[in-house]
């Protein structure tokens, strides 16, 4: 790190950082990808650590490019903040092989730990997907007055062959129910994207069908109004458009299973 990252970290606060799933790919050399979740001024962010014995180097992705939004410095000084502390958070993180063990703490000395090391909370592997009951609860209470009584389950991935489209979400309103997609537990899905989606049904018991000259409009001027209240409608939007055909792709090990 140089000294002008080194100055940058001393004021620079990239948030509170949990460490999450851990996992090894062969992809060409041998590589730990670490899961971690960032939350900063209230909204979680998703990122992943690529951690690579050959060199050795460490690789820190955002999932989400508005993080960097939220700093008045370059993406590339927040990244080597965040890379700093990250690594000395590693170097305790116990699900961590031994084999990479050495690499973590030949990146420290190397210069980029010389942070003090983040509280590390290990995340159970049944606990690795996003809280669908934590975020209702959590925009129930911030933009719908906690009026929105609902059940949020994940549905059912079919693995339909040749899928050409798929819908992220969906409101019952008899039995009060929401599904979300599994897809949209996929470690590259930004939490903004499945937050919109949830956001999305929740609107449909806020602001109902009305009929007009004998149909009835699900997505009226009152639902629009309101699923725009998203403060990251926009950028949400935005990654859905550039990403929908890797939603479509195959998900390894899916397949008929609730997954929650």
């Amino acid at each position: 790190m140089n000294d002008t990252a080194r100055r940058t970290g001393s004021r620079l606060h990239p948030g509170t950082m949990v460490l999450g799933r851990v996992r090894e790919k062969a992809e060409p050399h041998p590589t730990l990808l670490i899961l971690f979740k960032c939350r900063k001024d209230g909204v979680d962010f998703l990122g992943q650590v690529r951690l690579v014995n050959e060199g050795p180097s460490l690789v820190v992705e955002l999932f989400n490019e508005t993080y960097f939004s939220l700093f008045e410095v370059s993406k590339q000084e927040v990244l080597s903040v965040l890379a700093s502390k990250l690594i000395a958070s590693l170097s305790t993180f116990e699900p961590i092989p031994p084999s990479y063990s050495e690499t973590v703490e030949a990146l420290k000395h190397r210069g980029m730990g010389h942070l003090e090391a983040l509280p590390v909370e290990p995340v159970p592997e049944e606990d690795a997907r996003p809280d669908l009951q934590e975020i209702f609860s959590r925009l129930n209470r911030e933009f719908f007055e906690r009026k929105i009584e609902a059940r949020v389950i994940w549905g059912r991935d079919t693995q339909t062959p040749n899928k050409t489209s798929f819908r992220f979400g969906s409101y019952h309103a008899k039995s009060k129910t929401i599904r979300l997609h599994p897809r949209l537990s996929q470690e590259f899905v930004p939490r903004i994207v499945l937050e919109l989606t949830l956001f999305h049904e929740m609107c449909h018991q806020w602001a109902p069908s009305v009929r007009k000259k004998g149909q009835n409009h699900h997505h009226h001027g009152d639902f629009k109004a309101k699923e725009k209240e998203y403060p990251f409608y926009t950028q949400a939007r935005d990654w859905e458009k550039q990403n929908w055909k890797k939603l479509l792709a195959p998900v390894e090990g899916a397949g008929v299973e609730t997954l929650r």
